[in-house]
């Protein structure tokens, strides 16, 4: 899916009707579009995770919303599915 198939209105509608709050649902959408056309290498997971906090998620989530996207759209495989169980952007220097 590229960008402009992706309408990020009815999107963010589908999350605030899901019960999410919709700063946190713009982040959601925010983050996806974020990674679209970019590569693993590209795409700031930690900016992504950051956001989601800022917007209201929990540590959990913003961890799975990124890991999803990520999986989703680059075919990394999520923790738990390597020997390391952990997300790679956890590890901050």
């Amino acid at each position: 899916m590229n960008s402009l198939a992706f309408d990020t209105h009815k999107a963010v509608k589908a999350l605030t009707q899901a019960g999410a709050a919709e700063p946190l649902a713009e982040a959601v959408v925010y983050s996806i579009v974020g990674a679209m056309g970019k590569s693993p290498v590209t795409y700031d997971t930690h900016k992504a995770v950051d956001s989601l906090k800022e917007a209201g998620a929990s540590d959990a989530l913003a961890d799975a919303v990124v890991a999803t996207i990520v999986t989703a759209l680059f075919g990394v495989p999520m923790p738990g599915d390597e020997p390391e169980d952990e997300y790679p952007w956890k590890k901050r220097s």
